[in-house]
């Protein structure tokens, strides 16, 4: 039986292995294509998508820097060949074997989960790809006032928004005791965390940047939806690895801030789907459901 090539037409020869027994198309991201090649080659292919403000090559070598600079922890998958030639990027690295993350998994491995982000954000390397992590707020927030002036759409005027933001951000500078310049990985939501091997292991470093850890909590927390019992153990265990006390309050401010990224961006989608009459192919959502998200996530905001 001829294998079919098709999956991996157009990826350089160059980043392919010698010879090819398997194709498997595997689930990834919005901004990417995986393919898993021989049941242990994972090539992953770096899809443009908002050029302007989000440039792929930027989300690529973030990755390729963070797999190529930490090679030594046991955090990250194993770091195999990268390839970026006419404006296509690539990366290959070793397939996981476990499970992915889920309130189960991480009910039984909280001590797991904490010691290897206590190793990560102790990580302090800097990168020309770097960037202020809530700059990715004032940027959907610089779209939506454009957008939402033509919509007849029940969301939130900017002004609300700017002012919610702004109290929020305040808030943090005042508690803010020290500037911080630890590595987060900036993006994990469950689907980001293996467990294989009795460790939690993080994959895709998109958009990985120094900054404050508690970011990295909060996200993990809100985007996932972590009940509150398993929040608190996984916060005590944090300070307990870390010999720190976190501040409840700052720790709260994140977590508002995050959501309020997560609802701005599905408010975004749902007017570039009204505006264009379709539906997100990637994740079948139409506009309409995506605006009931972001309705809800205002709403839990108390942003009217």
């Amino acid at each position: 039986m001829t294998l079919d090539l098709t999956p991996i037409h157009g990826f350089p020869k160059d980043i392919l292995p010698e010879k090819i027994k398997s194709i498997q198309i595997i689930k990834g991201g919005l901004n990417n294509r995986n393919v898993l090649i021989n049941g242990s080659y994972l090539l992953k292919e770096y899809l443009p998508r908002d050029e302007k403000n989000d440039p792929v090559r930027l989300r690529y070598f973030r990755e390729k820097t963070a797999l190529t600079t930490l090679t030594k922890f046991n955090f990250l998958p194993n770091f195999l060949i990268s390839s970026e030639e006419e404006g296509k990027f690539f990366i290959a690295r070793s397939w996981l074997e476990g499970r992915i993350m889920n309130p189960a998994v991480l009910e039984q491995n909280v001590d797991n989960l904490v010691t290897t982000l206590s190793s990560l954000h102790k990580q302090r390397y800097s990168s020309e790809t770097d960037y202020d992590y809530f700059d990715v707020i004032e940027r959907y927030l610089r779209e939506y006032q454009q957008r939402i002036k033509d919509q007849k759409i029940d969301f939130p005027d900017t002004e609300s928004i700017l002012s919610f933001y702004n109290l929020k951000r305040e808030v943090l500078r005042a508690s803010e005791v020290t500037s911080h310049s630890n590595r987060i990985h900036g993006d994990l939501v469950f689907s980001n965390i293996i467990y294989s091997a009795q460790k939690c292991i993080l994959i895709d470093w998109e958009y990985t940047t120094s900054g404050d850890p508690l970011i990295d909590l909060a996200y993990l927390i809100t985007q996932n939806k972590i009940p509150l019992e398993l929040e608190k153990r996984l916060i005590n265990t944090y300070m307990q690895q870390n010999s720190l006390e976190i501040d409840p309050q700052r720790l709260a401010v994140y977590k508002n801030l995050i959501n309020l990224m997560s609802a701005l961006w599905y408010a975004l989608q749902s007017i570039r789907l009204f505006t264009s009459m379709r539906t997100h192919t990637e994740l079948s959502i139409s506009s309409s459901k995506f605006a009931e998200l972001a309705k809800q996530s205002f709403s839990q905001l108390k942003i009217k």
